[in-house]
């Protein structure tokens, strides 16, 4: 009897669709579908139903109503763990409590349902949980209406939702097995199915976290408690501290002291180990040789063991959610790990002693694998005889059988046949089977004893020295490997057999490309289109069981996503070693990928990582993640150690610097573009705590390059790309660089002047429409007003003048009443007329020297043609080539050469198949040039010396220039001309022609097809036929000089043609740009108006506006003319002041000096510019800046100046130069760069012999100091990729005339032993302070004997200066001990460009403000400024006339107003030193200074917001603006 399906009765709402993932907002889903599709479910399984009596049913319908969630629980009397062959664990046992209450007690007295399934319903109501039963019948019994007995029984219990709806999972069979009236409980067991146990390929095996596995992660909490410790991971309660992190290790290890042996000296290590050095070698060697057997079965990390309620044990990963049934296990890692002792402190020596002495065991060394049956190789000898037809041959250098072998070798495994000399046959024979290339990688690595090292391409050789210095002769076997692409194959047992093998991480990137290559026998193989007929050659790399891989400078594979840190993973070793002084460059997070290619099961892992170490980390729990690091990391610092190193002293020395005013002015250029581009990016973003390191690549260029371009301009201004032209053809000295500024002045002048002109142009054709004609005719004389001003520094355009005179002229004839007459009104229409002429004469010069050009070439073509009469040659040659039996030479000829041409498309080649038809061809093509040309000459000769008349102008431009696309009929004459120009090109030349797609007409039916003319100016096909057939004269003619002679004239006509076509086309190119002019002429008087009746608008119609539009039009004219007025005052202003300075940099003896507009008196060192470019003294300036707010206006021309716009000349030198430290400089450079060249001359005064680093970020600006120092006399070499560095590191090293190494930071920084040098030199701020602690690493460290130096050069109110902030309060600048994570974030950019306001600037700086401090001379003994009189009387007269007009300064002024923010109001002016002794970070507004004249670095700064003079005259802090710019 078949039974019926049970439907259970749902409420309102689905109650199986619940959200489990928010268990702290349990809601069920509302959806109307699911309402209406619960609701008939309710109705149709309710309606035979049977209850004991109607007061039952409505209650139960009361409580269902109530009930959110529901559970389907299977009756049985016993534990069921065998249901139907599928194994069930029982996981969980729940007690729910039966309520005391009358229909519990009904429900006993007349007995429950007999039923298979109860439902077990949930309320939040009391009393309203329910277990429903209902009686099983058959399907027969339910199509018959048989009405089905139902009844519940209530129930409470303390299950959280989230668990209950986790229990509906569908991995879990629930099971009711007792239901006890007596005892008032119900037993419900929850056990798992045999699929809900997860099969895993190993343990640390990742898993997207499915709905299943937080279904069982909320199970496995609620009754075994096992639940992973749960982080907010967007809140971190600490930051990383890097120094704490080492300073725990140190402590670890310190607990655990290791057993250092005082004997623990290599015999054949040169130099001796100092103790710290025994500890380090000691405790590498017990890394390698700890037996981790005894932890095989160690349970892993990841997972917990608990017993299940039948007494199995199943082990539980509580991070991913996940039952396993076999123990997981931690898997072994390679032994070895982080060597990370401090920079300089001879981990060189350290590896190479634990090379020493810990060699690898014979044992490990087997032959040959023994996977395979040992086979006699197949070596024979080449021999061209007897040579077998069936061998498979595919040698790796292409070639198959050659004599120029000498053996040939067969693989044992794929049979393949190679060359024996291209893989070096001779050690295998009698040795070992031979396997090829592929065969060898794709079987088990070959044993080795070999050490592989992985460095930095710059110190791949140096790692030669140091072995060759440190260690004994013959100790070692050493091979430097290039790589597959350079030395080709290398053999895998070759590479086995040295004792070292150096390589680069360049190398390992590429050889990413070799791994993984199909074999030509595999199905992989042979899917190539084109099957190679040479072997590719495999990585032999990864075919090698390195004894040990050593990767120096191990940050390089920090990224886990680069190729380098890919192919270094693949490498199979037995001790795995990274050595780097910086394992921890940005974050903490960077030790991942160290792990990574350590193996550090799980932690190699990217999510255990986090959720295991990282996380709690970030979240106080610290310890997990030191004592895991501490067991693969060993750190000795070099302040720990002091005593045994005996490394000199090293000193800091900061020379801050002032920019010249070139440098100022170009610098804020750059800041105002940059400021507004980066925080245009950075409004993007909307989380500021975002680190740069998390950020795309491509992005993160993005973001940076803003910051970028300001680093390369406090540089030198041609670092700046785009800017200048390129430094490889030649530096500009500061001279040039002005005068290239001064010409971008000029330019941005008179595109600021055509702005304004095109805005009053606009107005005044607005007026007119409205017929305000005063108004229009105002517009166009203040044009004429500003050309007429600026007439002697900037040049109008004669199409803006143009206009405005035959408009105004126009405006003029109407006379309209209330207007004045001016002097030039009657000649408004001659002026017009002249620019009119001379345009039109100047384009017409240009049409008659193209005809000149083209007559003169063709003269020379109509000579040839007067003395060529044979035009029928070639069919007499033809005629003889069928007599004596040529023709299928010749026809053969002809098709290799039509062939041969480098074309795509269609040959007139294959329709030549014999003489006739080759007659018929040359005579058809003959034909149509010769008709072609004819047609051309025709056209040219008609219109020489003719001027378009309007009605062809017209047509022309409604045809081609100025028509829409969709619309264009190309009929009008130089569309009729262009066309026959390209048929007589088509016949001169080879043209092939391709359909392409043009998306860009907006057709009904899509793109439209457009034909591309691709070309050259080679011969064309006809003139290659009549080649071949005049190249058979000699053989059918012993003498035919007439034949000869007209067949040579008419080869020779082509070639004159050919000359002359690219004439004729200029020709052509002239006539339609004369059109053009014409047209132009007749666009550029036209104004706006109103549209015609009828008239439809379309994208050319930019002269039509309508009468709803001239309000708008109104007003944004208004605010452009306004806008372009005041920028063009401020160009103007900034062009006077480059003048200006121009001027004072090569006075003249006739010009006179520069005095105060005020006071009239001399300037002398220091003056203040306003964006008019007026200068004043610093006395008038600071009166007139005390009197006002914000804004001031020019006494002179009465434009208005930001405080934030005023520019602070001096002309004093730098603080960095002494005129009295006897060094001279040669040539004129930045300020920065004369400062490095000044330093080191100075250097090499002190000491001629002494070498020094010089460290960028830009090879650019490398480029630039070494170009200052050849001109300077200094000899130096460059650290650059590619093969000459390596030469130049060891000239450098040997050459001592040498004495400068300009080194590239991403390059230059890792690895390199420079202790030869003394002096580093950080020519900018470096983003990383682990690269900027790496540079200063190359001269202090051991071995070094010298004292050292490091010279640091910073440009004064800069984002140099923010910079060196911001990197002070991250990292703790100058407190290494309490440097922190380094990292910057997106807040960090946002804080470099954010401004601070005028406001702020003048809190900060009015404590200085009060009053002007004069030189000691200008200064009485009562301390009171001795101001002259005149500049009192002069000062006050031009405020008393400027203050009114202050007041009324309106807002809308300032907003149109543009000002170049500085860098110098920024809440930067906060400092980067701290009191001696005192471990803050001062806050902003405490000013500090800096001695740049002493040869330390002292604890004092100077302020950075407004640089201070170097003498007492007024304080530079006492004015708001730019800073003083020095020479």
């Amino acid at each position: 009897m078949g039974k019926r399906k049970q439907v259970v009765p749902q409420r309102r709402s689905d109650l199986s669709t619940i959200n489990l993932l928010q268990a702290s907002e349990f809601k069920a889903v509302e959806d109307q579908r699911v309402i209406s599709k619960a609701k008939k479910n309710k109705k149709t399984s309710c309606e035979n139903y049977a209850f004991p009596n109607e007061k039952t049913e409505n209650f139960f319908n009361f409580c269902l109503n109530s009930c959110h969630l529901f559970l389907k629980l299977h009756i049985f009397s016993e534990l069921q763990t065998n249901l139907k062959g599928m194994r069930l664990i029982p996981i969980g046992h729940l007690k729910v409590q039966l309520l005391n209450s009358e229909q519990n007690l009904y429900a006993q007295e007349i007995g429950l349902p007999s039923s298979e399934i109860v439902y077990w319903y949930v309320s939040n109501e009391i009393g309203c949980s329910m277990f429903y039963f209902e009686e099983t019948v058959d399907q027969r019994d339910r199509k018959n209406g048989f009405p089905i007995k139902a009844n519940f029984i209530q129930v409470s219990s303390d299950v959280p939702d989230v668990v209950f709806t986790a229990l509906k999972c569908n991995l879990l069979l629930m099971q009711c097995i007792t239901i006890d009236f007596d005892a008032g409980i119900a037993d419900v067991y929850a056990l798992i199915k045999e699929t809900g146990l997860t099969k895993l390929n190993y343990p640390s095996e990742t898993s997207q976290i499915k709905r299943n596995s937080v279904f069982i992660k909320q199970i496995m909490k609620y009754f075994y408690d096992i639940h992973e410790e749960t982080f907010d991971s967007s809140i971190a309660t600490i930051k990383p501290d890097i120094e704490e992190l080492f300073n725990e290790i140190h402590k670890i290890h310190q607990r655990n002291p290791l057993d250092v042996s005082e004997d623990l000296q290599p015999a054949a290590l040169k130099p001796f180990l100092r103790n710290y050095q025994k500890k380090s070698v000691t405790w590498m060697l017990k890394q390698e040789t700890t037996n981790y057997q005894e932890n095989a079965n160690k349970l892993h990390p990841l997972f917990t063991d608990f017993q299940t309620l039948d007494g199995r044990t199943l082990y539980y990963n509580k991070y991913g959610g996940l039952l396993v049934e076999k123990r997981p296990v931690t898997s072994i890692a390679p032994s070895g790990g982080i060597l990370a002792d401090e920079m300089g402190l001879g981990k060189t020596v350290e590896v190479l002693s634990c090379l020493l002495l810990h060699p690898c065991p014979n044992e490990l060394l087997t032959p040959f694998p023994d996977y395979y049956e040992v086979k006699q190789n197949n070596v024979q000898e080449s021999d061209t005889d007897g040579r077998e037809l069936n061998r498979t041959f595919q040698c790796i250098c292409g070639k198959s059988y050659s004599t120029d072998f000498e053996y040939e070798i067969q693989c044992v495994m794929c049979k393949i046949w190679l060359h024996g000399e291209c893989i070096d046959y001779e050690e295998y024979i009698n040795d070992r089977p031979f396997l090829c290339p592929h065969c060898q990688v794709a079987s088990e690595p070959v044993p080795s004893g070999a050490t592989l090292i992985v460095a930095p391409l710059s110190i791949r050789y140096q790692w030669l020295e140091e072995i060759k210095k440190h260690v004994k002769e013959n100790t070692f076997k050493v091979f430097v490997y290039e790589g597959v692409g350079r030395q080709r194959y290398i053999s895998p047992y070759k590479l086995a057999s040295y004792d070292i093998v150096v390589t680069t991480y360049e190398t390992l990137c590429k050889e990413l490309n070799y791994v993984d290559l199909p074999h030509m026998i595999s199905s992989t193989g042979k899917k190539f289109r084109k099957p190679k007929r040479y072997m590719t050659i495999p990585s032999p790399m990864v075919a090698v069981r390195w004894w040990r891989v050593c990767l120096d400078e191990a940050q390089m594979v920090e990224c886990t996503t680069t190729k380098t840190a890919e192919m270094a993973s693949r490498l199979t070793a037995i001790n795995k070693w990274c050595v780097t002084g910086t394992p921890v460059q940005k974050n903490i997070d960077d030790l991942h990928g160290l792990l990574l290619f350590l193996g550090l099961d799980p932690y190699w892992v990217q999510q255990w990582w986090c959720k295991l170490l990282y996380i709690p980390y970030l979240h106080e729990n610290k310890q997990p993640l030191y004592e895991t690091v501490a067991s693969v990391l060993w750190r000795t610092a070099k302040k720990s150690v002091i005593n045994e190193i005996n490394i000199p002293t090293q000193t800091e020395i900061m020379h801050w610097l002032s920019f010249s005013p070139v440098e100022e002015h170009f610098y804020r250029r750059q800041y105002g573009e940059c400021v507004r581009d980066a925080m245009q990016q950075l409004s993007k973003w909307k989380n500021y705590s975002v680190k740069l390191n998390s950020i795309d690549r491509k992005i993160l260029s993005r973001l940076l390059h803003p910051l970028m371009k300001l680093r390369q301009a406090c540089c030198h201004p041609q670092a700046v790309r785009g800017e200048f032209h390129s430094i490889n053809k030649k530096m500009m000295t500061m001279e040039e660089l002005l005068q290239s500024l001064i010409k971008k002045g000029v330019t941005e002048c008179e595109e600021a002047h055509r702005q304004a002109i095109a805005a009053r142009h606009g107005l005044a054709g607005i007026y007119i429409i409205k017929e305000q004609l005063k108004d229009a005719i105002d517009n166009y004389r203040q044009v004429l007003w500003s050309v007429r001003e600026h007439k002697n520094t900037i040049r109008t355009d004669d199409l803006q003048l143009l206009h405005c005179y035959h408009n105004l002229n126009e405006v003029l004839s109407k006379k309209p009443e209330g207007v004045a007459s001016a002097l030039d009104d009657d000649k408004l229409q001659e002026k017009a007329a002249e620019i009119r002429n001379r345009l039109t004469e100047k384009h017409q010069n240009f049409v008659k020297e193209a005809f000149d050009n083209w007559l003169s070439s063709k003269q020379k073509a109509d000579n040839l043609e007067k003395q060529f009469i044979n035009e029928e040659w070639w069919m007499e040659i033809l005629d003889f080539v069928v007599d004596q039996d040529k023709s299928s030479q010749l026809l053969n000829k002809i098709q290799h050469d039509l062939t041969s041409i480098d074309q795509k498309g269609f040959s007139i080649s294959d329709q030549i198949h014999s003489i006739e038809g080759l007659k018929f061809i040359v005579s058809r093509r003959l034909t149509a040039f010769i008709s072609e040309r004819s047609k051309i000459l025709k056209k040219l000769k008609k219109l020489q010396g003719k001027i378009p008349s309007q009605g062809e102008i017209d047509e022309t431009v409604s045809c081609c220039i100025r028509a829409e696309r969709k619309h264009q009929q190309f009929k009008c004459q130089m569309c009729l001309l262009k066309k026959d120009l390209e048929e007589y090109e088509s016949c001169l030349y080879r043209i092939n022609q391709s359909d392409i797609l043009d998306f860009s007409l907006n057709t009904e039916e899509g793109a439209s097809v457009l034909r591309r003319r691709v070309g050259n100016w080679r011969e064309g096909e006809l003139e290659i036929m009549l080649k071949c057939i005049y190249s058979y004269l000699p053989f059918l003619y012993h003498s035919n000089p007439d034949l000869d002679q007209q067949a040579g004239l008419h080869l020779k006509l082509f070639e004159v043609y050919r000359k002359e076509f690219p004439l004729m086309s200029k020709l052509v190119f002239w006539l339609r740009d004369q059109v053009r002019v014409y047209d132009e002429l007749n666009m550029c008087i036209t104004r706006m108006r109103l549209p015609y009746l009828g008239e439809k608008a379309t994208n050319y119609s930019i002269n039509v506006v309508y009468q709803y539009e001239l309000k708008e039009r109104e007003t944004r004219l208004r605010y452009e003319k306004i806008s372009a007025d005041n920028d063009l005052k401020k160009r103007l202003g900034q062009l006077f002041y480059l003048q200006n300075l121009a001027k004072d940099a090569n006075p003249s003896e006739d010009s006179p000096p520069t005095q105060c507009l005020i006071c009239l008196e001399v300037l002398k060192d220091k003056w203040a510019v306003l964006i008019c470019g007026h200068f004043y003294c610093i006395s008038c300036i600071y009166i007139i800046i005390k009197r006002s707010q914000g804004y001031l206006k020019c006494p002179t021309c009465r434009q208005s100046t930001h405080f934030d716009d005023i520019n602070y000349v001096s002309m004093e030198k730098s603080g960095v130069l002494d005129d009295d430290d006897g060094v001279s400089m040669k040539g004129s450079y930045s300020t920065k760069v004369t400062a490095i060249v000044h330093c080191l001359l100075k250097i090499r005064q002190k000491d001629p012999f002494a070498k020094s680093l010089v460290f960028s970020t830009w090879s650019s600006v490398l480029e630039i100091i070494g170009q200052a120092l050849a001109m300077n006399g200094i000899r130096y070499s460059t650290l650059s990729s590619g093969k000459q560095s390596q030469n130049n590191l060891t000239t450098f090293k040997n050459n001592p005339e040498v004495t400068v190494l300009l080194l590239p930071v991403h390059t230059g920084c890792n690895g390199l032993n420079l202790i030869e040098a003394k002096y580093v030199i950080l020519t900018e701020p470096i983003l990383n302070p682990a690269q900027e602690l790496q540079a200063i690493g190359r001269v202090h460290r051991i071995g070094q004997t010298m004292a050292t130096e490091v010279h640091r050069f910073l440009i004064k109110a800069t984002i140099e200066e923010r910079m060196r902030l911001m990197l002070a309060s991250a990292t703790n600048y100058l407190v290494p001990s309490d440097r922190n994570d380094t990292m910057l974030t997106i807040g960090d950019l946002y804080q470099l460009f954010r401004d601070v306001s005028t406001e702020a600037v003048l809190e900060d700086n009015s404590s200085s403000i009060s009053e002007p401090q004069l030189e000691s001379d200008d200064v009485d003994n009562t301390g009171q400024s001795a101001l002259s009189d005149m500049q009192q009387r002069c000062a006050a007269a031009a405020l008393s006339r400027i203050t009114e007009e202050q007041r009324t300064f309106t807002n809308w002024n300032q907003s149109t107003s543009e000002c170049t923010t500085t860098l110098l109001q920024d809440s930067v002016t906060s400092n980067v030193g701290a009191e001696s002794g005192s471990s803050e970070v001062p806050t902003a507004g405490q000013n500090l200074n800096i001695d740049t004249t002493s040869d330390s670095l002292s604890l004092t700064h100077p302020s950075t917001s407004i640089l201070q003079s170097q003498s007492h005259s007024m304080s530079a802090d006492s004015l708001p603006g730019t800073s003083f710019s020095q020479i």
